[in-house]
């Protein structure tokens, strides 16, 4: 049978080779497939063999290569994810544009991730694009993690919930006497006030 199938492949594939000798530009379209998928293939056999020994989290399989679940996540990611966590469980993996990414859903999957060693995940690289603009530069995961890690004992006592429902208070009072200065009405960058004092 696998002999069977070998010439039949072998003469399909010199027919093909023979009807494009006079289009270059089939010919390196076709040399360009073949490669890209025998990369693909060689790439998931050695990923297969060679990580035995690690365990990944589930991941996602789809029928568009590159692009991956780009298009499902992209229409709606909160369902997506959703219907992910349901059939796979609070952490897995899926492709989207070439990428691999994992989602940690859940405040058990979370607490693996925040709470885990910098060998093992190097926050900085994700995150410091997330925070500095936020934090400035030198703060958070904009530098070196022996810093951060004494900048995030102050940041867990500075960022929790009690001390938010403090900057309520403050955000609430700034705001009252910001619209009091307007007087009765006003209107700025699409913000309308009335007072019902």
């Amino acid at each position: 049978m696998s002999m069977h199938l070998y010439q039949i492949s072998s003469k399909l594939l010199g027919d093909t080779v023979g009807k494009m000798n006079d289009n270059l530009t089939s010919i390196v379209l076709a040399a360009s497939v073949i490669t890209l998928t025998l990369g693909y293939i060689s790439k998931m056999l050695l990923r297969q063999s060679s990580d035995k020994d690690l365990k990944y989290p589930p991941y996602i399989p789809s029928c568009i290569p590159f692009l991956g679940h780009a298009i499902a996540f992209g229409k709606s990611p909160i369902e997506f994810l959703e219907d992910a966590y349901e059939k796979y469980g609070p952490v897995f993996s899926f492709t989207m544009v070439g990428k691999t990414f994992t989602y940690l859903l859940g405040s058990e999957a979370a607490t693996l991730m925040f709470n885990s060693k910098n060998d093992d995940l190097n926050a900085e690289d994700v995150y410091s694009r997330l925070t500095t603009p936020v934090f400035g530069k030198g703060v958070a995961y904009d530098v070196p993690n022996p810093i951060f890690l004494e900048q995030k004992k102050m940041l867990k006592t500075g960022l929790n919930i009690a001390h938010f429902k403090e900057h309520v208070k403050i955000i609430e009072a700034e705001t009252i006497e910001y619209f009091e200065r307007w007087g009765d009405s006003g209107e700025k960058s699409k913000i309308i006030y009335t007072s019902h004092y």
